[in-house]
């Protein structure tokens, strides 16, 4: 969001508004990528991350990503471990989701 303001209206009455609009952020990329490891206790076989953006999307960006489970390479010398890559993503605060259990960790993904 750029700029707000409220006003009430009154039937019959003239009034204005001005919006000062602040300048918009710059767009900044990021690789987000990583591995998540899994405690075999957890009973997670397939594991899908989703990716939510807590600022404002910026030029156009969607504020939500999903790897589902064929996205995530497991890693066969690790059991319960797995690399995953979202790829460019916008620069700024995420929550990062463990679709199957609803847990959740936010995290900052900044500028290389």
């Amino acid at each position: 969001m750029l700029a707000q303001s409220m006003i009430e209206l009154e039937p019959a009455a003239a009034e204005s508004m001005t919006l000062q609009v602040d300048k918009a952020p710059q767009y900044v990329a990021a690789a987000f990528a990583g591995t998540l490891v899994l405690p075999e206790a957890w009973g997670v076989e397939k594991p899908s991350l989703g990716l939510r953006l807590l600022d404002t999307p910026l030029n156009g960006q969607p504020g939500f990503h999903r790897l589902d489970p064929g996205q995530l390479a497991p890693l066969t010398a690790h059991p319960g471990t797995y690399s995953f890559d979202f790829g460019q993503v916008q620069s700024g605060e995420f929550s990062l989701e463990l679709r199957e259990l609803a847990h959740a960790v936010n995290v900052t993904v900044g500028p290389e």
